[in-house]
């Protein structure tokens, strides 16, 4: 029996890291210089990612869907999402819409996912000045096509009275 040996090219895998890393750093800067993406709600990559998104946010409100791309119920909800986000746009409310695929391309969880304890979709946190404020979650239930019409009806209900209460917590008020 003959053992063969795995090589491992560190300079290309360097290399490539190095250039991945340029690339969402150059997407990130442009991301920076629009205001909103072209379907309003922007796509969430990373850890880092968030954290530049929060702390450019400041005091004002950000949401963050997270969903997954096999799941029914969250294209569904993603449409209702981004419905709020032009609308939210439209009223210049300064409010900041994210989405964020909970697997990655290997179907594992994501580190953002992991972070949030999030493994049910879809699920909505909301952040305030950087502080984890609320969370929205969904249950699933794929067996009941009139129970999942219900429950999208109540859902979409509940998601805009989270945001809307997010807003007044967040809005200045004459007392601070």
């Amino acid at each position: 029996m003959q053992v063969q040996a795995l090589h491992i090219d560190r300079k290309q895998h360097f290399e490539l890291a190095w250039r991945r890393q340029q690339m969402e750093e150059a997407l990130l800067k442009a991301e920076e210089d629009g205001c909103c993406s072209v379907e309003c709600v922007t796509e969430l990559r990373s850890l880092r990612h968030l954290d530049r998104v929060i702390d450019s946010a400041a005091s004002s409100v950000v949401v963050v869907a997270f969903y997954s791309r096999s799941c029914g119920t969250c294209k569904e909800m993603l449409k209702h999402y981004a419905g709020m986000c032009r609308d939210a746009n439209g009223q210049q409310a300064g409010v900041r819409f994210l989405k964020h695929n909970i697997r990655d391309d290997f179907d594992d969880l994501t580190d953002v996912a992991r972070l949030y304890g999030v493994r049910a979709v879809p699920c909505f946190v909301f952040f305030i000045g950087g502080a984890q404020m609320r969370r929205v979650s969904m249950m699933d239930s794929r067996q009941n096509p009139d129970a999942v019409r219900r429950l999208m009806g109540w859902q979409q209900g509940r998601l805009t009275d989270a945001l809307r209460e997010m807003l007044f917590r967040a809005a200045p008020s004459a007392r601070r």
